[in-house]
């Protein structure tokens, strides 16, 4: 299993996307939001890529992927059957103030035959 902050309090009044995360050949992960303050409203999305990294221009959108936030609140993704390389969540705010934070668990499935 592996464990990252992708972000972890920073000014959620600002747009901004967390550092690229590589699962490499985890097959499945979920991505935690957690917000500080109640008034942050906005749109949270979760990109993948395989060629990524750091070059946000390689990433999509995973079905699914777009969250509204009308007031701040926690998010969680739960993804499986993952067969990209690299992950990242964008957050574009529309209003309110407060914090945001992002972290990831990435894990294999453990086989129970």
């Amino acid at each position: 299993m592996k464990t990252a902050t992708l972000f972890a309090d920073t000014d959620g009044s600002i747009a901004q996307n967390t550092i690229p995360y590589e699962i490499g050949d985890l097959f499945q992960f979920s991505v935690q939001i957690k917000f500080t303050g109640d008034t942050l409203a906005g749109t949270l999305q979760i990109l993948a890529s395989n060629i990524g990294g750091r070059d946000e221009c390689c990433y999509v959108a995973l079905p699914g992927g777009n969250q509204t936030v009308s007031t701040g609140t926690t998010h969680l993704w739960n993804v499986t059957g993952a067969s990209y390389r690299w992950v990242m969540v964008k957050w574009t705010p529309t209003a309110g103030s407060g914090n945001i934070a992002a972290y990831v668990v990435a894990k294999e499935p453990i086989n129970r035959y």
